[in-house]
């Protein structure tokens, strides 16, 4: 049975008006400036008005022909799957050119684009009154819109409905020169006193943003920039200056006793204080935004602070960068020698051996996910350097929490319990259930043996309940679901919305509203109103809970719920 057929699709010009005269072929056209810049640096992916999944984000770096009015152009994204940016040819007495355009800030180039898109123009009887077509400025088109593999019946994309980022027929990229913008147009050639006769909507773009400046710091100072050996929590203090994309995090990196590759410690974001400035975390791609300057220019003060009883006692190479938001980085400390010493209260008496250093290994990855809170295990090894198994050591198991959004373990540290290596040196740790967390497993000093640590950070999905007040109502009666995401919640509450299961898909909803806050216990209630199912049918729903920078879950859905409608 279909599940998606009576749904209000909730746009306003979901369909083009009748225009008497008209033969419905359909094109469009898009326009590409290019203006040359330097050399490729670091890259950044920047969304619009929706990601290649269906959710809605910003419009940010995109302005429209100036004088235009509200039916010609103008952008409806934030309603549910189904927004767009629109613009509009025709309508007017004379001739006419169009267009939205996507801006790159300066420094910065466009490289490549990537948009989900419906275009069309209209012909008479006597030829075409709209045009259509890819090309470049003073060059000929690459692209006809009246022929060629991007059309049919001069058609470019405008498959499967008004949610056209869901098909992939609707979707075409291109690696371009460096160019500051990108331009969608439609064009009018004649008869323009006439409604419509080219028009665009664009469902989902991605800009590959070129930065080729690294952000500048100075004035660094503080324990973990200036001390010669180190102990406890310290942190290094910096002013940082961007041109380009602005100032997103700080990487801190060490090569353990000097020896293997670079590992990664910790990264802190320092942007955190611009909404845009937090990753979206779309693809693999490490640096993806809704802005095309997501995080500051400039910033004062900006702190990292860092466990430097983490590191096992020795002598360790070490350093702190800072990236701005395309991957461009510069050293806040420069690789140097880092002696990290034993924790207060167990220094090693004078005139003693120099304690053994050791190997504490955690299995699996640095980072893992759980598909819900549960109970699991941490297992791993304890060895001396030269890889022999350290048996019967007592090792402590603590944790504290974690914000994936954030990328950020917070607060203190609070003790899970102990666990006992066996003759092979392995340890096997139970850790209950509960929210995203760093679980360190660390052994003191003692016995002539420096104290090691080692950790993992373990992601856990938002905990989301609902249900439906009714699962049988009629067309024209509201769905309504009510529920509870799991604490603790932070402060202004989790955003929650509702889905609904097309073929080999979940798709958003067009509610009222496409994101809900919750309460500060979690509760929340959600409603959509069904206005366009003519057969009986079933839709499945589910209810999303996001991810938030002060939220120590992960992105988490409830159970499917159905619910039948009648006419």
């Amino acid at each position: 049975m279909k599940h998606s057929n009576g749904l209000q699709n909730g746009r306003r010009h979901a369909s083009l008006p009748p225009i008497r005269g008209l033969i419905a072929t359909q094109a469009a056209l898009i326009a590409l400036l290019v203006v040359a810049a330097s050399a490729q640096a670091g890259t950044m992916h920047v969304y619009s008005c929706h990601t290649p999944t269906g959710t809605p984000v910003g419009v940010h770096g995109w302005s429209h022909t100036a004088g235009l009015d509200r039916g010609q152009a103008f952008s409806d994204c934030e309603n549910g799957p189904y927004g767009a940016l629109y613009v509009r040819a025709g309508g007017r007495p004379l001739p006419e050119t169009v267009s939205w355009a996507f801006s790159a800030v300066a420094d910065t180039s466009i490289i490549g684009f990537a948009a989900a898109a419906c275009l069309r123009s209209f012909t008479v009887d006597s030829g075409p009154i709209g045009v259509a077509g890819l090309g470049w400025p003073n060059a000929l088109p690459l692209r006809s819109a009246q022929g060629g593999p991007w059309t049919s019946k001069g058609e470019v994309g405008c498959h499967g409905g008004s949610s056209y980022w869901a098909d992939v027929r609707n979707t075409f990229q291109r690696s371009v020169p460096p160019v500051p913008s990108v331009h969608f147009t439609a064009a009018c050639l004649v008869q323009c006193s006439l409604p419509v006769q080219a028009s665009v909507e664009i469902a989902s773009f991605r800009a590959d943003i070129r930065d080729d400046q690294a952000p500048l710091v100075s004035q660094v100072r503080g324990a973990l920039a200036s001390n010669l050996s180190h102990a406890g929590r310290e942190s290094v203090d910096f002013d940082v200056s961007d041109r380009g994309v602005g100032a997103y995090r700080a990487v801190v990196e060490a090569r353990l006793l000097g020896k293997g590759n670079w590992l990664t410690l910790s990264t802190v974001p320092i942007g955190h204080g611009r909404v845009s400035c937090r990753e979206l975390d779309v693809t693999a791609h490490p640096y993806e935004f809704d802005h095309p300057q997501p995080c500051p220019l400039t910033l004062s003060g900006a702190r990292v602070e860092f466990e430097t009883d983490s590191l096992p006692q020795g002598e360790h190479d070490f350093r702190v960068t800072v990236e701005d938001a395309s991957g461009n980085r510069t050293p806040v400390i420069t690789a140097r020698k880092f002696l990290a010493k034993e924790p207060p209260g167990s220094a090693t008496p004078a005139l003693t051996a120099a304690p053994r250093n050791l190997m504490l290994r955690v299995e699996g990855a640095a980072r893992r996910s759980l598909p819900k809170s549960e109970p699991f295990r941490l297992r791993g090894s304890l060895t001396e350097i030269d890889g022999r198994p350290l048996a019967g050591a007592t090792l402590t198991v603590r944790s504290r929490p974690f914000v994936p959004k954030a990328n950020l373990a917070t607060g203190d540290w609070s003790v899970v319990g102990q666990v006992i290596t066996g003759p092979d040196g392995r340890f096997d740790a139970r850790i209950p259930a509960g929210d995203s967390r760093t679980v360190q497993v660390m052994r003191e000093a003692g016995d002539g043996l420096a104290a090691v640590a080692a950790h993992a950070d373990v992601i856990v999905p938002a905990q989301v309940t609902a249900s439906a007040r009714a699962t049988r109502i009629r067309n024209g009666q509201s769905a309504v679901f009510t529920g509870r995401v799991r604490g603790p919640i932070p402060a202004g509450g989790v955003l929650v919305a509702l889905e609904v299961r097309e073929p080999g898909r979940w798709i958003p909803v067009a509610t009222t509203r496409r994101w809900v806050r919750t309460n500060a216990t979690g509760r929340f209630r959600l409603a959509y109103r069904f206005r366009r199912t003519f057969q009986p049918s079933t839709y499945r729903f589910r209810v999303v809970a996001a991810d938030d920078s002060a939220f120590t879950y992960s992105r988490g859905v409830s159970r499917t719920i159905d619910v039948q409608v009648r006419p």
